[in-house]
């Protein structure tokens, strides 16, 4: 793992993808140092105001400088683990298909290039800890990895406090995948 204790970027290494998890405030940070992505995926909740619409297109089009392609993919929902009325807006098979048709456009499309770097992929929401880490999960099982091992890169992604992926983002995507079998 590339991270040093106290840091507060994400990121596991594995063999093929550099992995890194972060909320929105370590996200700008980032982007301040000038890091870059291959791949981002950004996740924000629904804006409740034209303030806060302006404030989010205003970041969002900082990210995509921030990214070295055109893998980028950006949704708005809440953070819902079941679907809860209409005052909040869950995630749903939509997002999940969006998230699985990116991982393998861009690992199909980083691997063409055989430069033998890895692919840097930015999984972030609010805060860093639940749609982002199971989108992570998400692609990380789309491209090729097992449950069990992507659970395990998950586990060695340091995120604040306790990575606790939302649970029905992974309810849908097992109800894709389980489609896929059929």
């Amino acid at each position: 793992m590339s991270t040093s204790e106290g840091q507060n970027n994400t990121m596991s290494e594995t063999n093929d993808i550099d992995l890194t998890i972060l909320g929105m405030k370590e996200v700008e940070e980032e982007m301040n140092k000038g890091v870059k992505w291959d791949v981002i995926v950004s996740i924000l909740c629904p804006p409740a105001d034209t303030m806060e619409t302006q404030k989010n297109a205003t970041f969002r089009a900082r990210l995509q400088k921030s990214c070295t392609s055109k893998n980028i993919l950006c949704m708005d929902f809440d953070d819902v683990d079941s679907v809860c009325g209409t005052d909040t807006t869950p995630p749903t098979e939509s997002h999940v298909l969006l998230i699985k048709t990116l991982a393998m456009g861009s690992y199909v499309e980083h691997w063409s290039k055989h430069d033998g770097t890895k692919l840097r992929v930015l999984m972030h929401c609010a805060a860093g800890i639940s749609r982002s880490t199971a989108a992570a999960l998400i692609y990380l099982h789309e491209v090729g990895y097992t449950k069990k091992d992507a659970i395990e890169i998950m586990r060695k992604v340091r995120v604040r406090p306790t990575p606790d992926p939302n649970v029905l983002m992974l309810q849908l995507a097992d109800n894709a995948w389980m489609q896929q079998q059929i």
